[in-house]
């Protein structure tokens, strides 16, 4: 439902423009969140590549040139698809979750 109130001093007065579209049919926002998405994964994988060797998700994250969030997000999808998995590494003495590329898969968004 998308809702736009207008302003008091509009000519005319204050307007309330109300629409709605059923469930099933997706917006125009949520498409674009869908294609962002995978130019996000696109971005991960290539920074993932570049690395060449597994890291935590604050440097693939800087190195893709993407947010925490948006990296966060395009993981958990390339992990469901089987592109990525979850791993350990250690930094220093300290070992931390990272992610690394699956050997032997297409590595194609």
């Amino acid at each position: 439902m998308d809702v736009r109130e207008g302003r008091q001093d509009e000519p005319g007065g204050r307007v309330w423009d109300v629409r709605t579209q059923p469930g099933k049919e997706p917006k125009a926002s949520g498409r674009k969140a869908v294609e962002a998405g995978s130019g996000d994964e696109a971005a991960v994988l290539a920074a993932m590549q570049s690395l060449g060797t597994a890291e935590t998700k604050g440097i693939i994250s800087a190195a893709a040139k993407r947010s925490g969030k948006q990296v966060g997000t395009a993981l958990e999808a390339m992990i469901a698809s089987g592109k990525v998995r979850k791993c350990r590494i250690a930094k220093g003495t300290r070992p931390y979750d990272g992610f690394e590329l699956v050997e032997g898969v297409v590595h194609a968004t």
